[in-house]
């Protein structure tokens, strides 16, 4: 397995994981705990899921255009 792949799963995994959990909690914490489901830092969970999900795909797809040259130089 490649490293570059390990790395970007490990990321989307980052992503979507934070992202989820973020949306499975915002109707529990907004029920019980208003205020806190508003702060910033109950959004920046989502927020920091978001940035290491883009990262992941964005890696991966440069990863993929980089090796389809290889292939066509070869």
């Amino acid at each position: 397995m490649r490293n570059t792949a390990l790395m970007n799963g490990l990321l989307i995994g980052f992503g979507v994981g934070f992202i989820a959990a973020s949306l499975a909690l915002y109707r529990v914490v907004s029920d019980y705990m208003p205020q806190y489901a508003t702060a910033w830092y109950f959004h920046g969970i989502a927020i920091v899921g978001g940035v290491g999900l883009a990262i992941g795909i964005v890696f991966e797809v440069w990863e993929r255009i980089k090796n389809k040259k290889q292939r066509e130089a070869e």
